[in-house]
């Protein structure tokens, strides 16, 4: 094993040690403050939905979503979403309650809509499976990958993400770390999404954006991240990779190519074996080797 896939495991298994003995705090603690040397974001570029055409009337050189992206990384904005707008279906499905007070009722709903409200920005640690990754989210190759150093900021809060099957019941009417319990939930996913290795900047919930708005965007250093490198998938359009590597100038920080490692290339099924995934869990991974052609096209 390499040092980050070891690392990895290793988390995760403390985590879920915690979570057979139940210990909720202990668990929160950690996902609340463990921090990596870096962070990184994969972007898509050339997907039918980057490059559909839309109107900006104030900014009309932005012609399409690849162009909008380029735009953010050259002025240093991070894209935060709601949690309702994940990808994952049972992002918030983990968490049920066992009183049938109707006081109750009305409170863990408030608490429910409060947290939907929150704006995240998802970005991953250091991960062996990063090709799933370049294929998943930098639409095979054809996007880019942001390298991230971490600097402390108050204001805002950077999560491990947890990754396990359990489903928690609440008695909100004990009052007894049900808050923990929800917090871990917020940042709860699916075992076979584990291969992300994912991290989250939540913002919390930020006033003044109303419910119909699902996004807003972050400077960099408000979020508490220092842009160290930029790394261009090498199936990427010409005129993208003559955008970025201009962006890196400018940015005075290196930029570099990354070629196409296939998903059949890894040794996926290692992964498997050490976090015991199998059938629907490993759907992540075998997504991912269907798309195989594609890299190649």
């Amino acid at each position: 094993m390499n040092n980050h896939f070891d690392e990895q495991y290793l988390i995760n298994d403390q985590l879920k040690d915690m979570l057979k003995s139940n210990n909720i705090d202990g668990i929160v603690e950690f996902i609340t403050n463990h921090r990596p040397q870096y962070l990184y974001k994969y972007v898509s570029l050339g997907a039918p939905n980057d490059e559909k055409e839309i109107s900006n009337p104030i900014l009309p050189q932005l012609t399409n979503l690849s162009r909008i992206k380029l735009y953010d990384l050259e002025h240093s904005l991070l894209y935060f979403s709601k949690l309702t707008q994940f990808d994952d279906e049972e992002e918030y499905n983990n968490i049920q309650l066992s009183s049938k007070n109707k006081a109750i009722k009305e409170q863990f709903n408030k608490m429910r809509e409060c947290e939907k409200r929150d704006l995240v920005c998802s970005l991953c640690g250091e991960t062996e499976l990063s090709p799933l990754l370049w294929v998943h989210y930098a639409n095979c190759y054809q996007g880019f990958r942001l390298k991230f150093k971490l600097i402390e900021r108050k204001e805002h809060y950077i999560y491990k993400v947890f990754y396990t099957d359990k489903r928690y019941t609440v008695d909100i009417s004990d009052n007894n770390g049900w808050q923990n319990i929800f917090d871990l939930v917020r940042y709860t996913k699916e075992a076979k999404w584990l291969g992300q290795n994912e991290y989250r900047i939540a913002l919390g919930e930020v006033p003044n954006i109303p419910d119909s708005q699902i996004w807003s965007k972050k400077n960099y250093s408000d979020c508490g991240l220092i842009l160290e490198e930029i790394t261009i998938g090498t199936n990427c359009k010409e005129e993208y990779k003559v955008i970025l590597n201009d962006i890196a100038t400018k940015k005075k920080i290196p930029v570099s190519e990354q070629p196409v490692i296939l998903p059949t290339d890894i040794n996926y099924e290692r992964y498997c074996n050490a976090y015991n995934l199998s059938g629907k869990e490993s759907n992540f991974i075998k997504d991912t080797l269907k798309l195989r052609s594609k890299c190649n096209a």
